[in-house]
C-alpha cells in the first residue's frame, strides 16, 4: 500500500469523506465531488544515503459545487495533513510541510469549484 492510500484512510477516519465515494487516490471522475490525492510525476524518491527514507510532493485537489463547502473542506484537509510525527501502519510521516495555502483556481467547465493543496512530504517506510 502507498502512503497516498494511508493518507486517504486517515482523511476518511477524520470525517472528510469516504474512500471510493468522495476520497480518491490518483484518479477521480470528472463529475465527482470530493478529494483527490496524487503525487508528482516523479513520485516519492528515496534518499540516496538513508535507507527507507523518501520525500516528494503530495498534491490534493478538492472539488465541490458549493464554494463555502469546498473552502471549509480545503481548510480542514490542510490542517489534518500538515505537521510531523504522524504514523500510519508502517509509514512514519516525518514532515508534511505546506508549499502554499489552499488555493482556489475557480469554477471548471462542469460547474465545480476546485482548490489545490500542495505539501512536501518526508517519511520512512518500515516493516
Amino acid at each position: 500500500m502507498s502512503i497516498l492510500v494511508k493518507l486517504a484512510a486517515y482523511l476518511e477516519a477524520e470525517g472528510c469523506g469516504e474512500q471510493g465515494e468522495t476520497i480518491f487516490v490518483n484518479q477521480m471522475a470528472d463529475d465527482d465531488e470530493g478529494i483527490l490525492l496524487f503525487e508528482d510525476t516523479e513520485g516519492f524518491m528515496q534518499h540516496t544515503n538513508i535507507e527507507d527514507y523518501y520525500r516528494g510532493s503530495l498534491n490534493i485537489t478538492i472539488r465541490m459545487r458549493s464554494t463555502a463547502e469546498g473552502e471549509a473542506l480545503s481548510n480542514k484537509v490542510f490542517k489534518l495533513i500538515r505537521g510531523q510525527g504522524k504514523t500510519f501502519d508502517n509509514y512514519k510521516l516525518l514532515s508534511s510541510k505546506p508549499e502554499m495555502l489552499p488555493h482556489s483556481f475557480g469554477r471548471n467547465e462542469g460547474g465545480y469549484v476546485e482548490w489545490l493543496l500542495a505539501f512536501e512530504l518526508s517519511f520512512i517506510v518500515g516493516e
